[in-house]
């Protein structure tokens, strides 16, 4: 059993809902935070489409040197900070690491928005003995990513 939170990512202007929600998993474990983005070479399989990070104007990659993730062996030829994580599982991801609008609903009936840094995930590794499978068992298949609520390195 795991747990699932709904959140708001980016910021897309002419919508009626300005934002689109994902269903991330909570991991406790781990302070990392991302999601799958369109352009993804390697992914699970999720119902909704993949992040669409190139089309939300509150989206801003973490430039090489300016956070301490950010050092040279993780900085692409585009100065984007990258990043690698391999989980106990055996699951892997790489992508670019960055900063996003993330919104949640308060319990004042509205929404609280705030800028974190997460994940864009570009390539997704061994994911299916545990998330993207629930197809096979004709349930959703919601998660698009992880909500990472540990305690840091």
């Amino acid at each position: 059993m795991f747990y699932v939170a709904k959140v708001g990512l980016g910021t897309f202007p002419g919508r009626r809902q300005p934002f689109n929600n994902y269903y991330l998993m909570v991991d406790s474990g781990s302070d990392e935070t991302w999601v799958q983005c369109e352009g993804a070479t390697e992914a699970f399989n999720q119902d909704m489409s993949l992040y669409p990070w190139n089309l939300s104007t509150t989206y801003h990659y973490v430039p090489c040197n300016t956070h301490t993730h950010c050092v040279k062996e993780n900085c692409n030829s585009n100065g984007q900070c990258t990043y690698t994580t391999d989980y106990a599982s055996g699951s892997s991801l790489f992508g670019i690491f960055a900063v996003e609008k993330f919104t949640l609903g308060s319990d004042t009936g509205g929404f609280e928005n705030i800028e974190l840094h997460t994940g864009c995930g570009f390539r997704q590794e061994n994911f299916e003995n545990f998330i993207g499978n629930n197809h096979l068992h004709g349930k959703p298949d919601i998660i698009a990513g992880i909500l990472g609520l540990g305690s840091g390195k």
